[in-house]
Parts: structure tokens; C-alpha cells; sequence
């Protein structure tokens, strides 16, 4: 169906059982999609260029896939496989979510909040970049590491608070975020790459959480 820019919405009978990279290629009209219960593999790439596509529903009979409010996982929802880029407002990853992959919500403008469940792990390189319509995140204390540039070029980003897992944050995490104005850093950061706050220039305040000392552990016990 690549190139089918007038193609709005399509169905997959259970009959189907692989869909390729480049399947849905610029299928810019796309809005909706439909998957059988017979699809056991989808390559990355099938929906390159859907730039209208909101949801992704699978059959709840489907062994390899699953779907939640348009986005595709896979079957036990540890993983996210695909979010249609014309997604908008709150989204809330599931506490089964351990991994949030590579440029996974590149590009989704209209997203405006997100909940990040207590499973989550890992935030992928580039995650959040150019989702201009975030305006606020919290990261939990189960992610030990967000990758480059996951945030990058999050523009309405006003303020982020980041959990006491995480150990590094890397270079360009919120390059960009123009009208960021505060950060609240966990306590577990001991490293902080060149460029992280590159374009930040409304950012005025970054505050660090500090490790407690056995004394105070032992007195707040108390």
C-alpha cells in the first residue's frame, strides 16, 4: 500500500500473518488500522510515514500483540512496538511497560501529557524528541537511564522532575526545550554529559536532590 495517500483506514483479516517494513509507506491519509488475530510479525518500518494515523487496534485473540488507546505493544505489554504519530493528549504507559524504545514518540506534536508507569526502566535515545506538545513529565524512580537526546527539541516542555534511579543523563536529553524553566534532578545523578541543556535559555532553576547520610536515614527511621 505504500504511497496510497488516499487510503483513510484498513482492516487485516486474521488470514494475515506478517506485515513488512515500508508496508504503509507515506500513507499519509491513514488514520486507522485494524489487525487480525493472525499477524505474528511486524517489521520496523511498516508505518513509516503515516503521519495521520491515531490508532492501532489489534484483536484481542491476537498471541504476539496488543493494543491500548491506539498504541501498539506487544502481547504482555512490556514493550512498545509503534505510536501513531497523530496521537493526542494524555497518555498512560502501563506498569507492565519496562522499556520504552528508540524514538518511540518522535514526533507526536499533539501529546500533550504523559504518565510514566512504575515498570518502566529504560527510556530509549530520542524518545520524546520533537513532541512540542509536552508540556510536563514526571519520571519515576524505576528508570535507571534515559538515553541521548530523549527529549530534544521539546519545546512547550515548562518543567521536568526526574526520578532517584537514574545515574547519567546524556548528552542533548533536553537540548532545545526553549521554554523549560525548571528541573528537579534525582539524587542518584552523578554525571552529567556536555550539551544536556543546550537551548535551554528560559531555564533558570535546577534543583539537586541529595543523597541522605546514614545519620539522617537513621533519624528520619526514628
Amino acid at each position: 500500500f505504500s504511497g496510497c495517500g488516499g487510503l483513510t483506514s484498513i482492516t487485516l483479516p486474521d488470514s494475515v500473518t506478517r506485515i513488512e517494513s515500508n508496508t504503509f509507506l507515506g500513507c499519509r491519509g491513514l488514520t486507522s488500522i485494524s489487525i487480525g488475530n493472525g499477524v505474528t510479525y511486524i517489521e520496523e518500518g511498516a508505518f513509516s510515514g503515516c503521519s495521520g494515523l491515531t490508532s492501532i487496534i489489534v484483536d484481542e485473540r491476537n498471541q504476539k500483540y496488543s493494543s491500548q488507546r491506539g498504541i501498539l505493544y506487544n502481547k504482555s505489554k512490556t514493550s512498545v512496538i509503534h505510536v501513531p504519530k497523530s496521537i493526542t493528549g494524555h497518555v498512560d504507559i502501563p506498569d507492565s511497560v519496562t522499556n520504552i524504545g528508540f524514538n518511540s514518540f518522535s514526533g507526536c506534536s499533539g501529546l500533550t501529557s504523559i504518565t510514566i508507569g512504575n515498570g518502566v526502566t529504560s527510556i530509549g535515545e530520542g524518545t520524546f524528541s520533537d513532541c512540542s506538545g509536552l508540556t510536563s513529565i514526571t519520571i519515576p524512580d524505576s528508570v535507571t537511564s534515559i538515553e541521548m537526546s530523549a527529549f530534544e527539541n521539546c519545546s512547550g516542555l515548562t518543567g521536568i522532575t526526574i526520578g532517584n534511579g537514574v545515574g547519567v543523563i546524556y548528552a542533548y536529553t533536553f537540548k532545545n526545550c526553549s521554554n523549560m524553566k525548571s528541573i528537579t534532578i534525582g539524587s542518584k545523578v552523578d554525571y552529567i554529559h556536555g550539551d544536556v541543556f543546550s537551548g535551554c535559555g528560559n531555564l533558570i532553576n535546577i534543583f539537586f536532590q541529595r543523597h541522605a547520610s546514614p545519620m539522617e536515614s537513621h533519624n528520619k527511621d526514628v
